[in-house]
């Protein structure tokens, strides 16, 4: 007879634990899948658009082929006008998409505008007139808000 103080075999040796291995796994793939769309989602609206990836092209950035602009604005109209210059400092023809930003005297904004130029070959530059409308007020200045290069 066996003396009941004394642990068998069976109750000696440490039963094998229950994991959730697969479960895991699923996790795990599910959220590397969730940060892959995230910056994906981030890196297509907010980083590229302003990036001139993949081209093979020289050059400077599009922001660098654009230069300062010039303001009007006709008195007593609802009517801006910047002209700027593009070059292109690419190897290939390119289209680019400029806008404008005209201000206040305290810098801050009346309105804007965008201007296209499609196909500028390589080394050309081209004037942009851009237009921007808004009630007539005193316009002090405009700037080149954003440049897309394409």
């Amino acid at each position: 007879m066996t003396d009941p103080s004394v642990p068998t075999l069976g109750q000696m040796m440490p039963q094998p634990r229950k994991t959730n291995t697969g479960l895991r796994w699923v996790i795990l793939g599910c959220s590397a899948a969730v940060l892959f769309f995230v910056s994906a989602f981030v890196f297509l609206n907010f980083i590229r658009p302003g990036m001139d990836l993949g081209s093979g092209s020289t050059g400077g950035t599009a922001r660098s082929d654009v230069g300062t602009p010039t303001c009007s604005h006709p008195s007593g109209t609802r009517d801006y006008l910047a002209t700027v210059t593009v070059t292109n400092s690419t190897d290939r023809p390119r289209d680019y998409t400029v806008t404008v930003v005209f201000l206040r005297g305290d810098k801050t904004e009346i309105t804007t505008g965008t201007g296209h130029v499609n196909r500028l070959q390589p080394g050309k530059s081209f004037k942009v007139e851009v237009n921007g409308r808004a009630a007539p007020e005193f316009l002090s200045t405009c700037e080149v808000d954003s440049v897309r290069r394409s």
